[in-house]
This record gives C-alpha cells, structure tokens and sequence, in this order.
C-alpha cells in the first residue's frame, strides 16, 4: 500500500535504523493543530504527538512509534518548499516536503503577475522540486496565447500549460507531466483555481471552491489546510491554501530579474545570518 504513495527501495533503507527501534513507516497525509493523519502500511491514523525537536509537515515521511502515539523522526527530505513565514521576523515556514512538482497557477484575470510568479519560480527552484507553470481561466482573457508566450520568456525552464479549469480536460492536460507514485503540489494565490483544478483531477468535488471578488478576483481562503490525496492517475496532489506573501527561504545564490526581489534577499540573507547567531549565542549561554 504505501508504494502507492511513493514508498521505495532507498526510503525503505533510510527507515532500516528505525525498523529496528520497532518503528512503523508512514507518510503524513495532513496536519491540523498539532496532529498528523498519517498513511500507514494498511491503513490512515490520526497520531497526536511527535518527539521533540521533530515537526512533520504534509509530504513528510514519519518513523512512527509501534503504539501508533508518536511521531519519533522524519526521514530525510527529497524536497521541502517553505517560504519567510509572513510578517517581519525573519524565520522559516515549510509548506510542503517530498513534492517532485509544483504547478504554480495563476488565474488570467486579476490575478496574473509575472513578478509574482519569479517569487514562486524561485521557492520551487531552491526547494528540490521541478516547476510547472498553469495559466488557467484562459477563457477570461481576450489575449491568452500571448500571455502564455510572455509567461514563457518568464518561465526560468519550467513548462507552461494554458487551460481553463472549467471547460478543458484538467486530467488530461496535467497528468502527462507526472508518473506513478510521484508527488505534486498546487501553489498559487487564493482565486487562482487550485481547487477547481483538485476537483477535475480528483473526479469529485472534495475540494470546496468559492467564487473570486469581480473587482479584483481576489479569492476567499476555501482551502485552509494543506492535504495529500492520492489521485485516480496513479500520482499524488496536495492543494496548498493560497499565499498572499510569497518570500522565498533560501540561502542560495540564484538569478533574479527583478531588482525589489533582489534586495529584499539580500535583506534576507542578513537577517538571517544575525538570526543564526543570535540562535548559536544562545545555545552556548544555555550550556552553561
């Protein structure tokens, strides 16, 4: 069963230590308030604890102890996209671990920016995961062809797929760009279309979807908790409620089109080197 989730040989030997704790491999399918709904071997449990020092998040794949009431590790990470969590204080909020591809969607209405979307290229690039970008609601722009040539030129290698989430075969158009037991995440502002595109893929309506403000299409928070579902395709999606700050976490060198997004990672990098200090000073003191 969890090879339908993307279990394999080389997490099987990463899970050999903690085989012989007498552990249980599973992998998180949600998190809600502290609690992990975890895929195990034959079946979904609820797991309320973790061992401290160890904070799963959706994706994650968890040693779970043999009574099924503690995570006590996380194996190590394929991917992990997290972001600046938002407001001013420079620390890390992960979003989403062991994710092969993310599709960066953008609605063609309010919605598209292609400044935004290098925020979003880069929090995929640094994150381990590929990118696929989805221009969607091309049926509520006058010009869609040339904003999928210009989102091209933004596109930093990633593809680009124009659809329309309601009158197009979403199955069809995304599933070629994944295989089996492979992992995918939405990302994108709330309105975009995410879970309109979860429920095409899925083949019902699991997702609640609202409609978007008509005088800026900006959309209501209907997805609030980051879920993995396992799709009739054979690979997996997990929708990603919407972000109104996108700042990637990166420590990384990358290239940038945009000066704003320039210095505000060179403001990043600084802030993040006086946080790592200030956390080593303080892991000295508490020695003493």
């Amino acid at each position: 069963m969890l090879s339908t989730y993307g279990w394999s040989p080389a997490r099987a030997d990463q899970f050999a230590e903690w085989h012989l704790r007498g552990c249980v491999p599973g992998r998180v399918l949600r998190q809600e308030y502290g609690s992990w709904l975890i895929q195990l071997s034959d079946t979904e449990h609820w797991v309320r604890h973790a061992r401290k020092g160890v904070a799963p998040v959706t994706g994650d794949w968890a040693a779970v102890r043999s009574t099924l009431d503690c995570v006590e590790a996380i194996l190590p990470r394929q991917s992990l996209i997290e972001r600046k969590a938002a407001g001013k204080r420079p620390e890390p909020q992960p979003l989403a671990a062991n994710v092969d591809l993310a599709f960066i969607v953008m609605g063609l209405d309010h919605d598209y920016n292609l400044a935004r979307l290098e925020r979003y290229l880069i929090l995929v690039e640094t994150s381990g995961a590929r990118a696929c970008i989805v221009l969607n609601k091309r049926d509520q722009h006058p010009a869609p062809d040339a904003c999928a040539i210009a989102t091209r030129e933004a596109a930093r290698g990633a593809e680009v797929v124009l659809l329309s989430a309601l009158q197009d075969d979403v199955p069809a158009l995304l599933g070629g760009v994944l295989g089996l037991g492979e992992t995918a995440a939405l990302l994108g502002s709330s309105g975009a279309g995410k879970s309109t595109i979860t429920n095409q893929l899925l083949g019902s309506n699991v997702q609640l979807t609202q409609p978007v403000r008509e005088d800026d299409s900006h959309g209501r928070h209907t997805t609030t908790r980051r879920e993995l579902h396992l799709l009739p395709q054979g690979w997996l999606l997990m929708d990603l409620p919407g972000l109104r700050e996108v700042m990637p976490w990166t420590d990384e060198k990358v290239e940038v089109r945009s000066s704003k997004l320039r210095a505000e990672l060179e403001e990043l990098r600084e802030k993040r080197a006086l946080r790592k200090e200030m956390l080593h000073r303080r892991e000295i003191k508490s020695r003493w």
